[in-house]
């Protein structure tokens, strides 16, 4: 590995650095290497010329039989290419034409890579550029950012443009360095609520900055949800100590699942562009590879690839169109969970991926208003619970939400004070360490109540609620709108949570968990009554007056697919009769019909345990 520096060199951008001006001028560019070759390449470093010309002047004038020592630079030429032509490239480099042979001595190790420009938030370049290059030494990092020092050139065979990188040192980036000034900490307290402890007050000021944003920036007007889903998440943390826990991920995962034509991409892309940060992927064709990684080959050499989510680690990627991502999303289990991306091909690697995520998808073949519950449509997109668990929130829109009126406006844009402070306020967030976040006691104590509400009013049927983990996600929420709101200790270090930001990420919960076209709260409320069994008493009465009651129970408890045949045989009692055993369960909510059978409650199957004890 080489890191060295060449400070006197001039500063370009890696897309800047094909222009012709450049070429062969030594250059330093920033990138980070998105990918490299599994096997690197060992081209000549220092060699011994045996001269076998006897009878002709070549190199000096006596070097009839003499052994010389050269080392050469490194030459991209004897990249890929076969050693019997060696002779040929070291006849150009050294110019002689005499007969000789050679022996390498030492050798450079090359490192081929794709590498591709960064975009940080005080950054004017818009788009990712895309590179191949080639690195003289080993152990590249990847997915971090570097400033490489090197030329442009063209490679030897086909003549397209590589970057020759000769040492590198990483790079502190925007939020490595990012310390707040007084003046700074002064600014940012324009996010400040006009009450700091009140609910409505916090709740009038994020209305106040998104009132903004939409005539300003989005064009998407009337969606105060849908503009604060998406921006918690540019303002969450990476990890927090949560009392004695330690919260591994603190960054954000969220679905957005709307209707087409419902502001969804504008609200997310347009705060892209705003702040100039994340990066932005479509999920409509997008693999496990393009995500995660993989390894490829590439013109006969196998390339180990980073994807999106791990080339945007602790900074945030915007996922459209995931709505066809079910397979993938099982694939993301790991990267999600754990902030880590595993490829185990023909070589093994791994990378972290706290990556800021935002889903935006579309119900599957339907519009919301379809659904009993709009909040189903998310088990249409992901089949398995435990990948809807790990949503921090799921935001629901609708098409009919926002009256026509008020999607056809000409709006007049407005002042935005808050426009020269929106970066710092992000550097801020995304530079506070676990031990710079701080709960006071009574955002713990309130924490703990605010979570056993939720986890005793939402079902986990729809793993988005559940009464064992619903404290972190809360939590986390309510870090985010800390971190919105610039909830700051006095010299400016510290993100302090205070128990209404608790209520506030509270009631932020119940707000898009109680709209229509979500109704979480709605359908949780059905599944816990249908777990609670109705009338027991006379249930258990009807029950107990068959003579065989006893067999008609340790079939219901020893059976998880109910249907009328199967019961008759088991029970001997006749087909009517069972239909009337099956409607009795219905009515009091024991069990519940789906495609041909029947399941039962949970409540009916721990009622039946007891009843056999």
């Amino acid at each position: 590995m080489v890191i060295t520096t060449m400070e006197n060199t001039e500063l370009v951008s890696l897309s800047d650095a094909v222009k012709p001006d450049y070429f062969r001028k030594k250059i330093r560019f920033r990138c980070i290497v998105t990918g490299k070759s599994i096997m690197p390449y060992h081209i000549p470093k220092k060699i011994k010329i045996i001269c076998s010309n006897k009878n002709k002047r070549c190199i000096t004038n006596d070097c009839i039989n003499y052994n010389y020592i050269f080392d050469l630079k490194p030459d991209m030429r004897f990249i890929g290419t076969n050693e019997t032509f060696f002779t040929q490239i070291i006849s150009n480099i050294l110019n002689f034409s005499c007969r000789f042979r050679f022996k390498i001595l030492e050798v450079y190790t090359v490192e081929e890579l794709y590498v591709k420009s960064v975009l940080n938030i005080n950054s004017d370049e818009m788009h990712a550029s895309n590179r191949l290059a080639y690195f003289i030494g080993y152990n590249m990092p990847c997915n971090v950012e570097i400033e490489a020092h090197g030329y442009t050139q063209p490679e030897p065979k086909q003549q397209k443009v590589i970057h020759v990188i000769n040492s590198f040192k990483p790079v502190k980036t925007d939020v490595d360095v990012f310390k707040p000034s007084k003046q700074m900490i002064q600014d940012l307290q324009i996010f400040n609520p006009e009450d700091m402890d009140s609910v409505n007050s916090i709740y009038d000021k994020l209305e106040n900055i998104y009132n903004i944003y939409a005539h300003n920036i989005t064009r998407i007007y009337k969606r105060f949800d849908l503009h604060l889903a998406v921006d918690l998440a540019f303002h969450s943390v990476l990890s927090f100590n949560l009392s004695n826990e330690y919260i591994h991920k603190g960054w954000a995962d969220i679905m957005i699942l709307g209707d087409t034509r419902c502001g969804k991409n504008f609200v997310a892309e347009g705060l892209s562009k705003y702040y100039k940060i994340g990066d932005i992927v479509s999920g409509e064709n997008v693999s496990v590879a393009g995500l995660i990684g993989g390894v490829q080959q590439i013109s006969g050499r196998w390339i180990l690839t980073w994807g999106k989510i791990p080339q945007n680690d602790k900074k945030l990627l915007i996922i459209d169109e995931a709505g066809n991502m079910n397979d993938i999303f099982i694939a993301l289990s790991r990267v999600r969970s754990e902030g880590i991306a595993e490829i185990t091909k023909i070589r093994s690697d791994t990378n972290y991926t706290r990556t800021r995520l935002i889903f935006l998808a579309n119900p599957k073949n339907r519009p919301l208003s379809t659904y009993s519950y709009g909040i189903e449509s998310i088990t249409d997109i992901i089949s398995n619970a435990e990948d809807i668990s790990r949503f921090d929130y799921v935001l629901t829109v609708a098409n009919d939400e926002v009256s026509l009126e008020d999607i056809n406006i000409f709006a007049v844009k407005q002042d935005n004070p808050y426009e020269k402070f929106d970066n710092a306020l992000i550097l801020w967030a995304w530079s506070r360490k676990p031990d710079k976040i701080k709960f006071k006691p009574d955002a713990l104590t309130k924490l703990i109540d605010y979570s056993i509400k939720l986890g005793n009013l939402y079902s986990s049927q729809i793993p988005l609620i559940q009464g064992e983990n619903i404290r972190i996600k809360l939590a986390k929420i309510a870090v985010m709108i800390a971190v919105r709101l610039f909830s700051a200790s006095a010299d400016g270090e510290k993100i302090i949570v205070t128990s209404i930001h608790i209520e506030a990420a509270y009631v932020f919960l119940q707000m898009i968990y109680k709209k229509k076209s979500s109704a979480y709260f709605y359908y949780s409320k059905i599944k816990k009554d249908i777990s609670t069994i109705k009338d027991i008493e006379i249930l258990e009465r009807y029950i107990k007056s068959f003579q065989n009651w006893e067999s008609i129970m340790e079939y219901l408890i020893g059976t998880n697919y109910i249907t009328a045949t199967d019961m008759s045989d088991h029970i001997n009692q006749p087909k009517d009769m069972v239909r009337e055993i099956i409607s009795t369960l219905l009515k009091h909510a024991c069990i519940q019909k789906k495609y041909t059978f029947y399941v039962k409650n949970p409540g009916f199957s721990e009622w039946l345990r007891k009843l056999l004890q």
